[in-house]
């Protein structure tokens, strides 16, 4: 339903109040597999995120380690070491090279594309003087750049890289992300479609629940407890 049915172009409105009935279910059923997904991911990774700390608990207590920054890579690859030989030790970094280099490559594909287009239909302009390749691949060196500065900066303490990016990520971008989504979903969305399509579509109360949640408890670390984290 986009304009001129290209990638990332903004969204045809016209077409959008005209579609009917038929097409209102059509959506739902595509909202429906969208919220299947995007929940099973959060509850897979809220699983596997509970058993690396129990599993990192486990091992650590017993051996009375803390790992802090820089050490913390060498540290680990020495327990893996003394329990599968130093085969183990060069595995786990194997293993962490890898997860990272994906992760890399996954932030790498994703987000210039998303800020281009978002950039894009923001800033129309933008999209006139640059071609959509030129628009991706300045936001792909930007993110690149930033990236290899942030690593040899940050990166001889992990530690407190991966602290700065969760607050960051985590309590700052949180409730901005919540209030926009709960505007977008309860307030614009409404404007778009006619009464009988919205009706179809609208979201679950729940939504808006969860959303003003999130916005309440992650603005409120954001305000009270970031500055104290920051302090220490």
């Amino acid at each position: 339903m986009a304009n001129r049915k290209e990638y990332g172009q903004p969204a045809d409105l016209k077409e959008l109040k005209d579609l009917n009935k038929d097409d209102a279910y059509k959506l739902k059923g595509w909202c429906r597999i969208v919220n299947i997904d995007a929940s099973l991911a959060m509850i897979i990774t809220a699983i596997l995120s509970v058993c690396f700390l129990i599993t990192g608990a486990m091992i650590l207590k017993p051996l009375e380690l803390a790992p802090e920054d820089s050490e913390l890579a060498s540290t680990l690859s020495k327990i893996f070491s003394t329990r599968w030989g130093e085969a183990g030790g060069y595995l786990f970094i194997l293993s962490g090279t890898a997860a990272l280099c994906g992760t890399l490559m996954v932030q790498m594909a994703g987000w210039p594309r998303l800020l281009a287009d978002t950039v894009r239909i923001c800033i129309p302009k933008f999209g006139k003087l640059f071609k959509w390749e030129i628009q991706f691949r300045a936001f792909l060196i930007l993110f690149f750049l930033t990236n290899m500065l942030i690593a040899f900066t940050f990166g001889i303490r992990p530690v407190l890289l991966v602290k700065t990016a969760a607050i960051l990520d985590g309590l700052i971008l949180t409730p901005i992300q919540a209030i926009c989504v709960f505007t977008g979903l309860f307030f614009i969305m409404p404007k778009l479609f006619t009464k009988d399509v919205y009706n179809i579509i609208r979201p679950h109360w729940i939504y808006a629940l969860f959303l003003i949640l999130a916005f309440f408890v992650f603005g409120y670390f954001c305000i009270f407890q970031v500055p104290y984290i920051l302090g220490n």
